[in-house]
C-alpha cells in the first residue's frame, strides 16, 4: 500500500510525522511515544536549539549592520563617518547617536543634519543627511581707506576671527568680523563708521561676501581737562598722556599743542593709569583717577593753517576727574637684619631719594630695592613702610603725610 493510502482522516487524536514522512493521525492513548525512543530525543534536541536561537535572533536584531551617508557634496564619506563613534557590529544604542549627531553638528561644516534608523533582517541601518554648508569664495572690502587689508586680516587673526576664502560660510563669523572691523576702524579714528554685509550665492555651492564700509568723518582729540587736581599742573599730567596728548614742540607755549592726535578710545584708560603714576611721583601715591569723560562736538573754524588744521570736522573732549588725596614725604628709611652688611649708610646710599623730598614709589625706587637686596646677600633684606590707614606692605621706606 502506498503512503497516500495509510492517510486517514483523523475525527480525534495528534498528528505524528511518520518514517515516510507523510502524515498519519493516531487516536488519542494509543502507542504512546516512549521518552527515550530515538525520536524523542531528537525532537528535544530541536526544541533546544530553538531556545538557544531565539534569543540570538532578537539580539542580531539590535546591531549596526551599517552606516550610509546622503547629501554630502565635498565632504568625503569617510570622513563624516570619522565624525562619529558608532561603528557597524556596535549594539543600537539611542543615546550614542544622539552624542554622534551632536559630533557632526559641532563640526560647524553643516547646515542641517538628520539621522534615521532603518531596520533590516540582520539588524539597523543608520542613514545620516547632512546638508553642507556653502564655501566662501571671494572676500571683499568697499570703501576701506584708513587701514588695509592685510591689518584687517592680521587682526582677525589675533582676535581668532576663522574668516577666510575657501572656508565654510558661518554667519555668526561674519557678523564677529563686522564687529572687529568697526573697532579697528575706531581705533583708526573712525567712530562712526558703519559696516554693512552683503552676500551672495555663487553656483553651485559657495558664497561671495562683501563688507560695505562707510567710514565717516575721522575724530581727532579735542580739549583734554583735568578736574580735581589742586598741586599737579594740568600741563604736567597732559604730558603724561602718550597716547591721546597733543603733538607739538616740547615745552612750548604756543606751539606745544599744534598737531591733535586721532582719537582711539581704546586707549583712553591705559592713558589714565599713567595719569595716576604721574601723580604718584609728587608724592600722591593715593591718588584716584576716575574713568574719563569724552564729548563729541563739531569744529567750524573758518581760519586755520593749511596741512595743519581743519576747518571743520569732529573732535572728542575729554575730561578726567582726579582726588590726589594726601602727599607723603620720605620720612626714614629703615633696614632690619643685614647681618651681612653692617654699614647703613652703604645701604642707605643705594636709594637716591632725599630725606623729607616727596615719596615716589617709581620703578628707580624698585630697582633701589633690588640693588639693596643684592647687596645684602644671602642675608634676606627686609623693608616696610607704614601706610596712613596702619597697614604695612613691602618696601623701603617709611612715611607719612605731608
Amino acid at each position: 500500500m502506498s503512503a497516500t493510502g495509510n492517510r486517514r482522516r483523523p475525527s480525534t487524536g495528534s498528528a505524528a510525522i511518520s518514517d515516510a514522512g507523510s502524515l498519519r493521525c493516531r487516536p488519542v492513548g494509543e502507542d504512546k511515544v516512549n521518552p527515550k525512543s530515538p525520536r524523542a530525543r531528537l525532537w528535544g534536541v530541536l526544541a533546544a536549539l530553538l531556545l538557544l536561537a531565539a534569543p540570538w535572533t532578537l539580539a542580531q536584531q539590535d546591531v549596526l549592520t551599517d552606516i550610509k551617508v546622503t547629501g554630502n557634496r565635498k565632504i568625503p564619506a569617510e570622513t563624516i563617518k570619522a565624525r562619529i563613534f558608532s561603528r557597524p557590529g556596535d549594539t543600537y544604542d539611542a543615546a550614542a547617536l544622539e552624542r554622534d549627531f551632536n559630533s557632526l553638528w559641532n563640526t560647524g561644516y553643516f547646515e542641517d543634519v538628520r539621522m534615521e534608523r532603518e531596520q533590516s533582517p540582520k539588524g539597523w541601518i543608520i542613514h545620516i543627511y547632512v546638508r553642507e554648508k556653502p564655501t566662501i569664495r571671494t572676500i571683499e572690502y568697499k570703501g576701506l581707506n584708513s587701514v588695509s587689508q592685510s591689518d584687517v586680516l592680521e587682526r582677525y587673526k589675533k582676535v581668532k576671527v576663522p574668516l577666510t576664502v575657501d572656508s565654510p560660510y558661518d554667519p555668526t563669523k561674519v557678523i564677529k568680523a563686522k564687529v572687529v572691523l568697526q573697532q579697528l576702524l575706531a581705533e583708526h579714528g573712525r567712530q562712526f563708521a558703519t559696516v554693512n554685509i552683503q552676500v551672495q550665492q555663487v553656483p553651485p555651492a559657495s558664497v561671495s561676501v562683501t563688507f560695505n564700509v562707510k567710514e565717516g568723518p575721522k575724530v581727532k582729540v579735542g580739549k583734554i581737562k583735568f578736574v580735581g587736581n589742586k598741586h599737579v599742573k594740568s600741563r604736567t599730567l597732559r604730558t603724561a598722556m602718550k597716547n591721546l596728548k597733543p603733538l607739538g614742540v616740547p615745552r612750548s607755549i604756543f606751539l606745544e599743542n599744534v598737531f591733535a592726535r586721532t582719537l582711539d578710545a581704546s586707549k583712553l584708560e591705559e592713558d589714565a593709569e599713567r595719569v595716576r603714576e604721574a601723580l604718584q611721583t609728587y608724592g600722591y601715591f593715593q591718588a584716584v583717577v576716575d574713568d574719563p569723560k569724552i564729548k563729541l562736538r563739531d569744529t567750524s573754524t573758518k581760519f586755520h593753517l593749511p596741512l595743519i588744521q581743519k576747518g571743520q570736522g569732529k573732535v572728542m573732549d575729554i575730561t578726567v576727574p582726579i582726588e590726589e588725596g594726601d602727599k607723603y614725604k620720605l620720612k626714614a628709611i629703615n633696614f632690619t637684619n643685614n647681618k651681612a652688611i653692617l654699614n647703613k649708610q652703604l645701604l642707605r646710599g643705594v636709594f637716591p631719594i632725599v630725606g623729607n623730598s616727596p615719596i615716589n614709589l617709581s620703578v628707580p625706587f624698585a630697582r633701589s630695592i633690588e640693588n639693596a637686596v643684592t647687596l645684602s646677600t644671602p642675608p634676606r633684606f627686609e623693608a616696610y613702610r607704614n601706610l596712613p590707614d596702619g597697614a604695612t606692605t613691602s618696601s623701603a621706606a617709611s612715611f607719612g603725610p605731608e
